[in-house]
């Protein structure tokens, strides 16, 4: 499942929780919710937020693709692609393929520049805070040959130096890459860092689910401690102004701005019956 595929399905799981969180606050007030604070629990769920993310993700594949993900623990996942294209020169296909590799961040040197073949070499290192797909530290090489005539024959590797622990779509992306640096026309990179879902943010916008869960939980049964419902609002809320913070200069262009503000809304429901009831007695 691609990372717009489970934005879809997260913006569709956002608006049906929208729906409900008027009776949720309201239930929350007449139970007269007060905030309470535990320091356990507060610095317990920002770390059990990773887990309950991939959790979640597994079971939107699940129901979504009808089968239980197979693919773990992957360690440096790579992808092969080749292409034979009509060019003038290798030139032309090395000025494209640069263009294309600085465009996705990655440095790049010239190992072999002839006539007739030659060989580039790239790669990236990972950053410190990996937030997102391209994030991660790359490394590979294209091959291009030139054959009869004006046919330029490409070869290209890449491998993601890291481990997934669990595969949703990693696979595809890197495979994405692949395609277009071996200049395939249906490929296009340009588009993966609009397409990445923010790991963090899809962290925060999950907590947000959670809220609304333990709200209905508490509403109906009672059995929710208040610092646990609000350890999770504020872990929610706490996910994704972080996400804010650190994204907003690399993806403001590409930030899906409908769930920030949604998962923002459904975060903040328990606080939301507390203040109200502050100010309404």
């Amino acid at each position: 499942m691609s990372d717009r595929e489970i934005e879809i399905l997260y913006w569709r799981i956002s608006l049906l929780l929208v729906l409900i969180s008027p009776w949720c606050i309201y239930s929350l007030k007449i139970a007269k919710v007060t905030f309470a604070y535990n320091f356990f629990i507060y610095t317990l769920l920002p770390f059990l937020s990773i887990p309950i993310q991939l959790i979640v993700v597994i079971a939107l594949v699940t129901v979504k693709e009808g089968k239980v993900p197979t693919k773990f623990w992957l360690i440096e996942p790579s992808a092969y692609s080749q292409n034979e294209i009509k060019a003038n020169s290798l030139k032309s296909c090395i000025t494209n393929i640069s263009n294309k590799l600085n465009n996705l961040g990655f440095q790049f040197e010239i190992l072999e520049d002839g006539d007739k073949s030659s060989c580039i070499a790239f790669r990236k290192e990972k950053d410190k805070r990996v937030l997102n797909f391209l994030g991660h530290a790359f490394s590979g090489k294209i091959n291009l040959e030139n054959q009869q005539g004006y046919l330029i024959k490409l070869e290209a590797n890449i491998i993601l130096h890291d481990t997934l622990l669990i595969e949703t779509g990693e696979l595809s992306k890197i495979q994405e890459i692949c395609n277009s640096l071996c200049l395939k026309r249906k490929s296009q990179e340009t588009n993966i860092k609009h397409k990445d879902f923010p790991f963090v943010l899809s962290c925060g916008v999950t907590m947000s689910f959670i809220t609304v869960i333990v709200s209905v939980f508490n509403n109906l049964w009672y059995v929710v401690n208040n610092a646990w419902l609000f350890g999770v609002s504020t872990t929610a809320i706490g996910t994704i102004l972080l996400t804010l913070f650190y994204l907003q200069k690399k993806q403001l262009s590409s930030f899906r701005y409908r769930l920030v503000f949604t998962g923002l809304y459904l975060g903040s429901i328990p606080y939301i019956a507390w203040i109200t009831n502050i100010k309404l007695g």
